[in-house]
């Protein structure tokens, strides 16, 4: 930090005291605090003899996305920038899913899963099934659909199943076609009854 910056923190320390709380973590079976973030607002409480300041405490494993997230919020990386801090979480932490990975880095979820997939492909990273979720559960990894391969005969490719716009089309040809059977047979019918009527004997009038 430049002088003049921390003269300004210190100034606004004195007025306001330590606003941001400081983050820090402890490795298990260690008794001493490492601080995380805020080294310089505890060194200005420090030398302004403050007896409290608020701090917020980081899980061991989880201090490398907080220092991340902490860098990210002070200063506008590059979209190259990006693309390589991805890459490094990937190889850190392949298990995690691509949104977890994303919100770490600040870059779309789609991004990551690109970057994922070249590096499963060239070995970098191993190829997981499942993946841990923001809520830390393990969920398997979201899969494309695939449509059944065509089947193969006689050293030919079968054609794909017909659509519902040709399945339709059929319907409606031979629709068309029975009814054209059944104008056919009802005017053989009306043929047939006139036969029948010619060959019924006809009653002659006569007088009463």
């Amino acid at each position: 930090m430049a002088p003049e910056d921390r003269e300004r923190l210190k100034d606004s320390i004195e007025r306001e005291g330590v606003r941001d709380p400081i983050r820090a973590y402890r490795e298990k079976g260690n008794t001493k605090w490492q601080i995380l973030s805020g080294f310089n607002r505890w060194e200005i409480a420090s030398e302004l003899g403050l007896e409290t300041i608020p701090l917020e405490i980081v899980e061991a494993e989880d201090r490398q996305a907080y220092a991340i997230e902490d860098n990210l919020a002070r200063r506008h990386l590059t979209t190259d920038q990006k693309r390589k801090l991805v890459a490094y979480l990937l190889k850190q932490n392949p298990d995690l899913s691509d949104r977890q990975i994303s919100k770490q880095s600040g870059t779309d979820h789609k991004t990551v899963s690109k970057i994922r997939k070249k590096a499963e492909s060239t070995g970098e990273i191993p190829q997981l099934e499942e993946r841990t979720g923001a809520d830390g559960k393990q969920r398997r990894k979201p899969t494309l659909k695939q449509e059944p391969p065509f089947q193969q005969t006689a050293g030919k490719q079968a054609k794909p199943e017909p659509s519902t716009k040709h399945l339709i089309a059929d319907l409606k040809a031979e629709q068309r076609d029975l009814q054209a059977q059944k104008k056919e047979i009802e005017k053989r019918l009306s043929q047939i009854e006139k036969e029948i009527q010619k060959l019924s004997p006809t009653k002659k009038k006569g007088k009463p």
